[in-house]
């Protein structure tokens, strides 16, 4: 599918697609046309599949919005005046896309953001797309009735970025030890799951800015700055020197912590040195030996993850039930694995040990990305080693004899095991509700633009082979449930 700028020779076809998409009269579509066809004021941007146009955007440069210029100063904002599709090519993201590529534009006509106004009954859409109410007018209809008219706006990348730089240069210069706080270079790291990181630079120093763009998680920020200053006396993670509350520009907030020179464990073969081994066992035992006060225990009992399993169940199956039955009997079949007394032990944990969150830097081994550290059981770090970490056969009895050296708990394995047959089960789900949310555009855009739902599918795919080789659980087609979808 193809997006693009209208060309004077699109002229006729789409005044045809106008009255289809948008049921309006030809005089209608051609008097809109012909005003913005070639036009300093706007534009259409059209979605094409081959030569055929199937949906369109107006883009308005400069809009005099009557009533709209109390909310936002439209000086400053790129609107979208109009957007429509076929109705055979509905619920495709078809939707979704052309606002992207509106907000694309603004940021090349230099505008803090885009507007558009619209009647309530699609407030929903516009507001996954990242637009926020900012307001609202009466409005009358082309029936003459009174009707409340919603202002949406979303501010774009590049605005964004000269504001959150002039935040951090407003901070207080002795948060980091200078007497101005004047930044250097600033540049996006990468977007994580739920989270976009961006370097820069303080006199010699780099620093991380994590920003939350996690909705289901809004207080993910606040979360991690707690953690990391919980630990903060072990050595073992980065040092964190701010938390910038929830506002309009950042909804989610973001923490500004310590750069972490360094190479990540992550490598495809999973292949470590004894060193390493000896090293992340030394590293969790010493953690998992920390006393804290203020904690409460969370996420422990196998209840609590088939839960989890059982609600992910019920959103697959909105999404498509043709593997209903199949879901059902491998709940039943890990249920059933599980069966016996529980016992836990109870400490601080990372929550999310994998190679990409273990960084080997000069002064020894850090731990990143501490936004899932808990008070609960240590073997839950222990079943991430297994899983994720993939160490066997002799490294993993060398990781056990080097850990038993700085905490003893001899239970810890046997839970590990329970808990890395509950993590690839909801994992497995995960993976397959995570697929769904990308075909239909549910996230971010700064996520979309990194991802795909096929690489996610791939991943299911991945997580229930290796369920499979842990409890007997039945073969299922995971693609029949994106039939029509992808």
């Amino acid at each position: 599918m193809e997006l693009r700028k209208a060309k004077v020779e699109d002229k006729e076809e789409l005044i045809r697609v106008i009255q289809l998409a948008d049921e309006r009269s030809g005089e209608v579509a051609r008097k809109k046309v012909d005003k913005f066809i070639e036009s300093d004021k706007g534009f259409f941007i059209l979605a094409c599949d081959g030569e055929k146009i199937v949906g369109y955007l107006l883009f308005g440069i400069y809009d005099e919005e009557e009533g709209v210029e109390k909310f936002i100063d439209l000086e400053n904002y790129a609107s979208v005046l109009w957007i429509a599709i076929l109705p055979e090519y509905r619920k495709t993201g078809l939707g979704s896309r052309l606002l992207d590529e509106a907000e694309k534009y603004a940021e090349e006509f230099g505008k803090k953001g885009v507007w558009l106004g619209c009647r309530e009954g699609v407030l929903e859409f516009y507001g996954k797309n990242g637009y926020e109410n900012v307001g609202n007018f009466l409005r009358k209809t082309s029936s003459g009735r009174m009707k409340p008219y919603y202002v949406m706006v979303k501010e774009v990348g590049m605005v964004k970025i000269k504001y959150l730089k002039s935040v951090i240069e407003s901070l207080n210069p002795k948060l980091f030890g200078v007497d101005e706080v004047k930044i250097g270079f600033f540049k996006k790291l990468g977007v994580g799951e739920g989270n976009v990181n961006y370097v820069f630079k303080i006199g010699d120093k780099k620093y991380i800015c994590r920003m939350n763009i996690d909705k289901g998680m809004p207080g993910k920020s606040r979360t991690e700055f707690k953690s990391l200053k919980a630990v903060e006396g072990l050595g073992i993670a980065p040092k964190v020197y701010y938390c910038h509350p929830r506002s309009k520009i950042f909804p989610l907030g973001f923490i500004i912590l310590e750069y972490i020179e360094g190479k990540a464990f992550y490598c495809r073969k999973r292949s470590y040195t004894t060193g390493q081994i000896k090293q992340i066992a030394r590293v969790l035992g010493e953690l998992h030996s920390v006393k804290v006060r203020g904690f409460s225990k969370e996420d422990y009992s196998y209840e609590h993850y088939l839960k989890q399993g059982r609600d992910y169940n019920r959103i697959i199956n909105k999404r498509s039930d043709k593997l209903k039955r199949e879901l059902g009997e491998i709940n039943k079949k890990v249920e059933e694995f599980l069966s016996g007394e529980e016992r836990h032990k109870f400490s601080l944990i990372h929550g999310d040990v994998c190679p990409q969150n273990i960084v080997e830097a000069r002064d020894g081994l850090k731990l990143i990305d501490w936004e899932s550290l808990q008070y609960s059981d240590p073997a839950k770090d222990v079943a991430n080693i297994l899983i994720d970490v993939e160490l066997k056969g002799k490294d993993l009895a060398l990781f056990l004899k080097e850990y038993g050296k700085v905490r003893n708990d001899s239970g810890i394995f046997e839970r590990a095991k329970i808990y890395a047959v509950l993590f690839r089960y909801n994992y497995f789900l995960w993976e397959i509700t995570r697929s769904f949310e990308i075909a239909n555009k549910e996230l971010p855009e700064e996520y979309l633009n990194k991802t795909s739902a096929l690489s996610h599918i791939h991943e299911a795919k991945f997580q229930y082979k290796h369920l499979r080789e842990l409890i007997d659980v039945p073969k299922i087609n995971i693609d029949s449930l994106f039939e029509g979808v992808l």
